[in-house]
């Protein structure tokens, strides 16, 4: 018993350091900061490594006096960072011509776990920072059946791929 009750514990204490740290997809969906690296506007930095050895540097993280204005989002704060290596900067729309040529229609993105709901065409990532990629036509669900086919494209990252590892 004492066993169980220590399971539950450390559940629970896994579950609130868990909570702390998420994002749903509406807060990532309306960033507050412009988030630049090697002075490519990147939008979020979901799609890079951003570990002690990837190379990449923090320079500053600023709040503006005026907000500024990006394909049509306000921003009212600046990340800027650095890297060292040479990255290869991909879009959401490049992934899907290299890993599913074939797909037309409507489209939805999702990045690890947030789904893209607005100002696709301004999201970034490091193509060698992918881990891979999943096509889920909608007419596998069940509750889409009836509905228009469309697609969703979902890119996992590698930190994605490290969090589900432990």
């Amino acid at each position: 018993m004492k066993t169980f009750r220590f399971i539950v514990i450390l559940a629970l204490c896994n579950l609130s350091a868990f909570a702390q740290s998420w994002v749903d997809d509406f807060d990532f969906n309306c960033p507050k900061n412009a988030c630049y690296i090697n002075d490519v506007f990147v939008k979020d930095l979901i799609g890079f490594d951003m570990g002690k050895n990837s190379g990449i540097n923090y320079l500053s993280k600023k709040t503006l006096e005026k907000p500024i204005t990006i394909n049509g989002i306000e921003y009212y704060g600046k990340t800027v960072a650095t890297c060292e290596k040479n990255i290869k900067f991909t879009t959401l729309e490049e992934v899907k011509r290299k890993y599913y040529p074939d797909v037309s229609g409507t489209v939805i993105f999702m990045i690890d776990n947030y789904f893209i709901m607005n100002d696709v065409n301004s999201y970034k990532l490091d193509e060698d920072y992918i881990s891979k990629c999943e096509l889920l036509p909608s007419n596998s669900f069940d509750v889409f059946k009836n509905q228009s086919v469309f697609s969703i494209i979902r890119v996992f990252t590698k930190r994605d791929q490290s969090a589900r590892l432990r």
